[in-house]
C-alpha cells in the first residue's frame, strides 16, 4: 500500500518511514504541511500520517483541507499534545486516529496496520432504505445505485457500523469509544461524531439516538417512542 508520512524532524521522519516500510508498504514523505496538500494534489494514498504541528501548514490545515475537498484517505495523527482539546480539535478535523510522541516501534506499526486494516474491510449491508458501501464510505439508494446519497468520515462509518451490527440495541458509549479507536477517546470526540451521524442517517429510515445514562441506539425510526 502508498503511505504518505508529513513530518517536519528528519530524524522522526526517518523512524516512521522505516517503521512503515517494515511492512512492505511504500512510503513518500513531506518536511511540511504545505508540502504535504502539494503530493496529495498529485496522487492517491492509503494512508496518511500526518504530525499535527508543522511549519507553513499545521497538520490540522491539512486534515482538514483534505476532508473539505472529498478525500476520505485515513489520517494518523501523530502529536506531542496531550490535552483533551487537541485530541477533538484532531478529530474535530478529520483525524481517523492518533499517536501520543513519542511513541515506540512496536507501538506505530501496530497502529498503521490496524488503520489499514479498518481501511480495506469491506461489506455492502442494508441501512435501512439504503444500501451502505463500508469500502467506499458511502450509502446508495437502490434508484440511484451509482451516485450515494450520504458520504461518511472513517470515524463515522466506524460507529454507525458498531451500532448496525447490534440494530436496535443500546450500545454502551464507554464501547464504542474504545472499539472504534485504537486508542481511547474522550466523549467529547464520540459526540461530535455521534451528532453528525444523527443528521447523515436521517431519509434512510432509521435514527441514531442516545438513550441518557445508557448508551447510543440505532434503531427503526418507528421504534421510537
Amino acid at each position: 500500500m502508498d503511505v504518505l508520512i508529513a513530518e517536519d524532524h528528519p530524524e522522526m521522519l526517518e523512524f516512521y518511514a522505516r517503521v512503515v516500510k517494515a511492512d512492505g508498504h511504500h512510503v513518500a514523505t513531506c518536511p511540511d504541511g504545505r508540502a504535504a496538500l502539494e503530493t496529495l494534489a498529485q496522487r492517491r494514498f492509503d494512508l496518511v500520517v500526518l504530525d499535527l504541528r508543522m511549519p507553513h501548514v499545521d497538520g490540522f490545515a491539512v486534515c482538514r483541507k483534505m476532508r473539505e475537498s472529498g478525500d476520505r484517505t485515513p489520517v494518523l495523527a501523530l502529536t506531542g499534545l496531550t490535552s483533551e482539546a487537541a485530541q477533538l480539535e484532531a478529530f474535530e478535523a478529520g483525524a481517523d486516529d492518533f499517536v501520543t510522541k513519542p511513541c515506540s516501534y512496536d507501538v506505530l506499526r501496530a497502529r498503521v496496520r490496524a488503520i489499514l486494516r479498518r481501511s480495506t474491510y469491506s461489506m455492502s449491508v442494508r441501512l435501512g432504505h439504503w444500501q451502505l458501501d463500508r469500502d467506499a464510505l458511502a450509502a446508495y439508494a437502490p434508484s440511484s445505485p451509482n451516485k450515494p446519497v450520504r458520504r461518511f468520515s472513517p470515524a463515522e462509518m466506524r460507529v454507525l457500523s458498531a451500532l448496525h451490527e447490534r440494530l436496535g440495541v443500546v450500545v454502551a458509549r464507554e464501547e464504542l469509544r474504545s472499539s472504534c479507536w485504537d486508542e481511547p477517546v474522550n466523549d467529547d470526540a464520540l459526540s461530535a461524531v455521534v451528532f453528525r451521524l444523527r443528521q447523515k442517517v436521517e431519509g434512510s429510515g432509521l435514527v441514531v439516538r442516545a438513550v441518557r445514562g445508557k448508551g447510543i441506539v440505532l434503531e427503526v425510526e418507528d421504534a421510537q417512542p
